[in-house]
């Protein structure tokens, strides 16, 4: 018997939509969990943020958006996802929850930033990069200040991360370009 093949759905595409916000999360989660220690800080270098906007800017706004909410409620709910493969509501709360609560805004804005920026890959992605991660670590400056103030918020979640965070960006939008141009080289041929 020979069937044929219908297009898909609508609920089709919204499931398959959804699988990939959801697998996203889970890879953001993975790499959430990578931590290094900085010295006299209470919050832990991460690789996180990184792949969470790496990841967005594949993603796009909308699915970005819901892609890093899922994470922060399967880490809530207890997945290993936090820094050091913590999880709980109680790091929404901690010294990170600042940063953490950045993520949705922060996914959203970069894909939304690559997606209407016009220039290079290079320029595209390091736009979105840079002002993803700045994101981010205003959003965790502003709530370590409400929890230990602004000196020691700067001193301990801003100062210790700059160089990083520079490198991350610049790093991250040159491997972005590179991949990029050589899918597009890939296909020419």
């Amino acid at each position: 018997m020979i069937t044929s093949l219908s297009l898909p759905t609508k609920a089709t595409a919204q499931a398959h939509s959804l699988l990939i916000v959801v697998l996203t999360s889970l890879l953001v989660g993975v790499a959430g969990a990578v931590a290094f220690p900085v010295s006299n800080s209470g919050v832990p270098l991460v690789i996180g943020p990184q792949v969470l906007l790496l990841c967005s800017i594949a993603l796009g706004p909308k699915q970005a958006l819901l892609m890093s909410l899922f994470y922060l409620l399967e880490g809530a709910l207890g997945c290993p996802f936090f820094s050091y493969g913590r999880s709980g509501i109680v790091m929404l709360i901690g010294q990170s929850g600042g940063y953490l609560k950045g993520y949705p805004i922060s996914s959203y804005v970069a894909a939304t930033i690559w997606q209407q920026t016009s220039g290079t890959l290079f320029y595209r992605a390091g736009s979105a990069l840079l002002m993803g991660s700045s994101l981010i670590t205003a959003c965790g400056c502003c709530y370590l200040a409400m929890l230990i103030g602004w000196q020691q918020a700067l001193v301990q979640g801003i100062i210790p991360f700059i160089i990083t965070d520079i490198y991350k960006v610049v790093g991250l939008a040159a491997l972005l370009e590179g991949a990029l141009r050589s899918k597009e080289y890939c296909l020419k041929k």
